[in-house]
């Protein structure tokens, strides 16, 4: 990158602060001081993607845009997505040991059970929840169980809808 441009596309600590602010009213994700080396690259990164002249530019049109034409690449660029099947085994042992009991004291055979899976990322958490549940729940046969999977960023939702998968 020119130094011009670096130069133009630079990021004060109150830039820092508004955005900061901003993004987590709009997302609920929050980026504490640690991550500004993160949160700067993107932001100039988006800056230029959108030929804006500067940060004030870009956070005018951030702000006051109609669609999501600006917002959803941002978002898309300040979200981390590491994912992969069984990822933190001991919350899906939770589920199935512990969780779940709890639900079923509640319901009756052949009803529905909703399970959330936030974020999904691109789709290896639902499949590992309903992989668990076929092989480790016991009474998976007796309800209907139905897992929603959601995610801010919409590039791994499209991923999350292919569901194609690596070998590993």
């Amino acid at each position: 990158m020119k130094a011009a441009a670096i130069e133009k596309a630079s990021i004060t600590e109150a830039d820092f602060e508004k955005f900061r602010e901003f993004f987590y009213r709009k997302t609920g994700i929050q980026f504490d001081s640690t991550k500004r080396y993160f949160v700067d690259k993107r932001l100039i990164e988006r800056i230029e993607a959108t030929a804006s002249e500067n940060f004030r530019n870009y956070f005018v049109k951030l702000r006051f845009e109609t669609s999501a034409c600006i917002s959803s690449p941002l978002v898309n660029a300040m979200t981390v997505n590491e994912t992969y099947f069984f990822r933190e085994a001991y919350q899906f042992d939770c589920l199935v040991n512990s969780m779940l009991d709890d639900v079923i004291r509640k319901r009756k055979p052949g009803s529905r059970i909703r399970i959330w899976s936030i974020p999904s990322s691109t789709g290896e958490e639902p499949y590992s929840i309903a992989l668990y549940l076929l092989e480790r729940w016991p009474h998976i046969d007796d309800y209907e169980v139905e897992i929603l999977s959601s995610d801010i960023d919409t590039a791994v939702l499209q991923a999350a809808q292919r569901g194609v998968y690596s070998p590993r």
